[in-house]
């Protein structure tokens, strides 16, 4: 896991920073907060899984909400972050 409350960096930056070998894996999730309070087994409302490179471009398509998350800094909304060096996977799970 890769957690430093003083990581002051982007979620975009984040993703570029640590997924900037090509080749890794981002599996990357969004719920919201009022989701959660109406079903808390609510399913992410934005969710990617695929080739960290293609992420900005496609996440950047989808719109202004999704925008505004991947500005936010990293360490404030994610609820987990998971690094596999092995596999070059990163996983980041939000709840915003």
């Amino acid at each position: 896991m890769i957690r430093d409350e003083k990581d002051d960096r982007s979620i975009a930056d984040f993703v570029c920073d640590v997924c900037a070998p090509s080749g890794w894996l981002l599996k990357f999730y969004v719920t919201t907060i009022e989701d959660v309070k109406a079903d808390p087994d609510a399913e992410p409302r934005f969710t990617y899984e695929g080739p960290a490179e293609e992420f900005l471009p496609e996440m950047r398509m989808r719109g202004d909400e999704i925008a505004t998350i991947l500005d936010e800094k990293v360490m404030q909304i994610a609820e987990e972050i998971l690094c596999d060096y092995h596999e070059k996977v990163l996983t980041i799970d939000i709840l915003y």
